[in-house]
């Protein structure tokens, strides 16, 4: 009789055992929305209830991959303590899901173990309904309107109006331009023909001139010392017409030309002189080798092409 009531004491411990165990854990779980829109987020919340924090290992089936939903953040188990006494264990997981549909976030085990007992829970399945954002029916159903008859505007008399001034500006223009380079005076030292070629010519001109008369004489030695003054401003690009006799050697020394040649033009250019100012006649000889020399003067100048200034 001892025997068999210790027996059902046996029993009875191990039943209330097994009983504290089984019963004094809890598992919860909960959405912060069941209607969500395509990608929006989906707050999934684990609660686990145990009687003690310390002598319990919790572990998970929670898969990898659930069909039409995305993992977005899986945050660790956080701690508290309840009034009672008891400890809650919570595990916040984040969804989203890009499918439209009502879809089940699935049932998943979780293991609590005290040593080498130990207990398998199981979540709820959670149903989220993912769709679009509503349309708006509230808004006034507006009639058709008319199809609206486009005015082209045509601006074919602008472009021409636009042509037409332009090309009176620019005749304009252009006939301002050539009155006025027609009016403006060619250079002194302008000639169609090359410095050499103008004074052959005039050298040429000049043994045509008269000797014999006083007047003749003066404008021969004249146009002399002006051929040669002439023909050396256009080779230099000095206005030398205006020079004396001694300020135009002085320039031909200045611009290198050779000493036997400026020693020649100055015998002929100061004949020149004297005929001019003292009233001296010389013989038609002496003029004509005047002109000679200037001659001369310029062929060997024009030779050596002495540089412009």
């Amino acid at each position: 009789m001892k025997t068999r009531k210790a027996t059902y004491c046996y029993f009875l411990f191990l039943l209330l055992l097994a009983g504290k165990l089984s019963f004094s854990q809890s598992l919860e779980v909960n959405t912060n929305k069941s209607q969500v829109l395509i990608g929006e987020r989906v707050e999934y919340n684990l609660s686990i209830k145990l009687p003690a924090l310390e002598g319990y290992d919790i572990d998970s089936d929670l898969p990898d991959t659930i069909p039409h939903f995305e993992i977005l953040d899986n945050n660790g188990i956080d701690t508290i303590k309840n009034q009672n006494g008891t400890f809650s264990l919570q595990q916040k997981i984040v969804f989203t899901s890009f499918d439209s549909g009502a879809w089940y976030i699935p049932s998943f085990a979780v293991n609590i173990s005290q040593g080498k007992r130990s207990v398998k829970l199981f979540t709820d399945s959670v149903l989220v309904n993912v769709g679009y954002s509503p349309a708006d029916t509230t808004a006034d159903i507006r009639d058709i309107k008319p199809v609206i008859e486009v005015k082209v505007k045509s601006y074919f008399w602008y472009y021409v109006c636009a042509i037409i001034l332009t090309v009176v500006i620019i005749f304009y223009l252009l006939n301002v331009y050539f009155a006025k380079r027609k009016a403006k005076p060619l250079p002194v030292l302008y000639s169609a023909l090359s410095p050499y070629d103008e004074a052959m010519k005039a050298l040429r001109e000049l043994n045509e001139s008269p000797l014999q008369i006083e007047t003749g004489i003066k404008e021969y030695h004249s146009q002399i010392g002006f051929i040669f003054k002439r023909y050396f401003s256009r080779i230099t690009d000095v206005n030398l017409l205006n020079k004396t006799t001694g300020g135009l050697l002085l320039e031909l020394k200045q611009k290198n030309v050779d000493a036997a040649v400026i020693s020649a033009l100055a015998a002929s250019l100061r004949t020149g002189d004297v005929v001019k100012f003292a009233k001296h006649i010389p013989a038609d000889s002496e003029s004509e080798q005047c002109a000679a020399t200037i001659k001369d003067a310029i062929e060997k100048i024009n030779k050596e092409k002495p540089v412009r200034s």
